[in-house]
């Protein structure tokens, strides 16, 4: 006996996901600040990113479902049609990370690290001998 997925289309996780992406650049994370010489009050804005948990996260809070592992999975090859369609939303989470942390938007360590990038500068020095100094002492004549 099969159940019912509760997103019953990969042309709806599509339209899901473009929904998720129309609420996430309308509702900028808040934070409260002082500024300038005065301590003004205020209340700045920054944009969210797009990411997979948080589509997850938006879908369980507007109660269509508490996540999308099956469709990431495909549980018992039947989320099958879905899988194109999950890595366009994972790419398009990707390209909002790291174009927002080129262009300044996101903290640049954090998107590179939960994009998997990484930029690793390792010394090997096996095999190579170690240099060998001569010094020559000349000696006073008398």
């Amino acid at each position: 006996m099969s159940r019912d997925k509760a997103i019953e289309t990969p042309n709806e996780l599509l339209e899901l996901f473009e929904d998720f992406k129309v609420w996430t650049k309308a509702n900028p994370y808040k934070w409260h600040d002082y500024v300038g010489k005065d301590a003004e009050e205020v209340w700045k804005e920054r944009q969210r990113p797009l990411t997979w948990i948080g589509f997850e996260g938006w879908l369980c809070q507007e109660g269509i479902l508490t996540g999308l592992q099956h469709y990431e999975q495909n549980t018992n090859g039947a989320y099958e049609a879905y899988l194109p369609i999950v890595r366009v939303i994972k790419r398009q989470c990707s390209s909002d990370t790291i174009s927002g942390a080129l262009a300044g938007v996101y903290n640049q360590n954090i998107a590179a690290r939960l994009e998997g990038l990484t930029d690793k500068k390792e010394l090997d020095h096996k095999g190579i001998p170690d240099p060998v100094v001569t010094v020559h002492i000349k000696q006073p004549t008398e």
